[in-house]
């Protein structure tokens, strides 16, 4: 991709200038685009020495390490985005994508699905989590939705696994069965019954990161409008028209 060439020297100049700026994620960005990938490396570097928590500056700092093909390093990068901005739908995306690369396809599937919740429209989104249910999420059948009682999430795993497993392995396949039910259920818009799973999972699992993080996505969803709110909406906007089509007319004439 064609770079202005002002643009790229302006923010050379201002880095030049000042190492702590944050103008080295644009300029970092630039570099990629151009496949300088190894100066690209370096500005972010140096520029998250000073920033260590600019989400612009991960971001772009992970995308140079996808196109270095370091999946495992942008991973940690884009973690660190989610963890503080759990509503960046980029990182989302670009963390799916990772694990695609990677052939985590559970991992993929769990990012796609946040990704999803976050953007119901993203086409992307929406063509990954379907693709990825039937791969590997069997715990996403419709059986799971059937489901009333969270607490039942957290019974002991059936006769049919090892005896043997470890209290450690049970409780992450607990934390992984909660976290996939969670997600659909707020794929699917059962936002109550997604907030009513989590909070259960998390008395009865601990703070885990990632029902923490889950819990704080859902506690910014916007609160619902009545419907009195929307016709005293519509009534406001029809009334603007009207006048609009008014003034329209009375210019006609004149």
């Amino acid at each position: 991709m064609d770079m202005n060439p002002g643009f790229i020297e302006r923010y050379q100049i201002l880095f030049e200038k000042d190492k702590s700026t944050k103008s080295f994620a644009p300029l970092a960005e630039a570099y990629r685009r151009m496949n300088l990938l190894k100066e690209a490396k370096e500005v972010c570097e140096i520029g998250l020495s000073h920033h260590p928590s600019f989400t612009s500056g991960l971001v772009a700092y992970a995308k140079v390490l996808i196109d270095l093909e370091s999946f495992d390093e942008a991973i940690k990068v884009l973690e660190k985005v989610t963890t503080q901005n759990p509503d960046n739908i980029l990182a989302h995306n670009l963390l799916g994508s990772c694990y695609l690369h990677l052939k985590k396809h559970n991992l993929a599937l769990r990012s796609f699905k946040m990704l999803l919740f976050l953007a119901p429209n993203h086409m992307g989104a929406q063509k990954q989590v379907k693709k990825l249910e039937s791969l590997s999420a069997p715990e996403l059948h419709e059986n799971s939705f059937k489901i009333l009682d969270p607490s039942s999430l957290f019974e002991e795993v059936s006769e049919n696994t090892k005896e043997q497993e470890s209290k450690e392995n049970l409780h992450k396949l607990n934390i992984e069965r909660v976290l996939s039910l969670a997600d659909a259920f707020s794929v699917r818009g059962d936002l109550d019954k997604a907030l009513n799973t989590l909070k259960s999972a998390r008395e009865q699992l601990g703070d885990h990161p990632e029902i923490i993080k889950r819990l704080s996505v859902l506690d910014q969803q916007p609160p619902e409008i009545s419907v009195s709110e929307i016709k005293i909406s519509s009534g406001k906007k029809i009334a603007r028209l009207e006048k609009a089509l008014l003034l329209i007319n009375q210019n006609r004439r004149d």
